[in-house]
């Protein structure tokens, strides 16, 4: 979650594609990203530069939660991603 922008994406044409992220903003150097630290602070941390990894990665996707649609990884705001009918 981006302070001044709300949910963003380095890829919103794509990020569009799920329930609930009709607004997608894109991700920027110098963009301000919610963070909750372990005392459950909320602060904010500015993203400093991008590299971007062209090799294939491995990764997850949560789709549904018994409750709400936002979790914490790494202590960053993230969302599920539950893909439009």
């Amino acid at each position: 979650m981006v302070r001044t922008k709300g949910w963003s994406s380095m890829k919103p044409e794509q990020t569009r594609q799920y329930k609930g992220y009709g607004k997608v903003n894109q991700i920027k150097v110098g963009d301000g990203f919610f963070t909750i630290n372990s005392s459950e602070t909320l602060s904010t941390i500015t993203l400093t530069g991008i590299e971007e990894i062209h090799e294939e990665q491995e990764t997850y996707t949560i789709s549904k939660l018994s409750n709400g649609n936002t979790f914490l990884v790494e202590g960053f705001i993230t969302g599920t991603e539950e893909l439009e009918e």
